[in-house]
């Protein structure tokens, strides 16, 4: 399924670019080799497949149905569930929203976006000054949200801390 994913990502995100100039493909396998190191839940080739497919309703044509034809209904899930509903983050706001969202995600998806902040703030450097000191505290105040959550696993509380690190880091820059 991780093969059959990562080939279709690389059809989905065809001619998608990255800040930096990157094919976009990379940063969904850049999420899915993150978890591959740290997530080994029952789950783990559900979250590991969503992982890399995770940005494929949001940024391409890709239906729920697709998924779940290609893949199965927790893959599709998890995709879902990580996806940002465009009307309500323009409604509550980008950082309000995600904070609500992550504080009630399953921990698979909570994983999955996670790694995905993990990698948006290590490739940070293409950004303008302006747009990385915005992610950077964006993605602060979204932590500061989300830490009291019940239930954190380790590996939630490691990409938690991870992301801090960076964030120390460009501050101090």
């Amino acid at each position: 399924m991780i093969q059959k994913a990562k080939a279709l990502a690389c059809v989905k995100h065809k001619g998608q670019k990255r800040t930096d100039g990157r094919d976009y493909v990379e940063h969904p396998i850049e999420v899915y080799k993150i978890l591959e190191t740290i997530y080994n839940e029952p789950n783990r080739e559900n979250v590991l497949v969503a992982s890399i497919l995770h940005d494929t309703l949001e940024d391409t044509n890709t239906s729920i149905i697709e998924l779940e034809n290609l893949f199965n209904e927790e893959v599709a899930s998890l995709v879902v569930e990580v996806t940002s509903a465009k009307y309500a983050v323009k409604t509550f706001g980008k950082v309000e929203y995600l904070s609500n969202k992550m504080m009630h995600m399953t921990d698979g998806a909570l994983a999955i976006k996670l790694a995905d902040r993990l990698s948006n703030v290590s490739d940070a450097k293409g950004f303008s000054e302006e747009r990385k000191e915005r992610l950077m505290t964006e993605t602060s105040i979204i932590l500061k949200n989300i830490v009291n959550r019940q239930n954190l696993k380790p590996y939630h509380k490691k990409l938690i801390e991870e992301i801090g690190r960076i964030i120390l880091k460009s501050k101090s820059n």
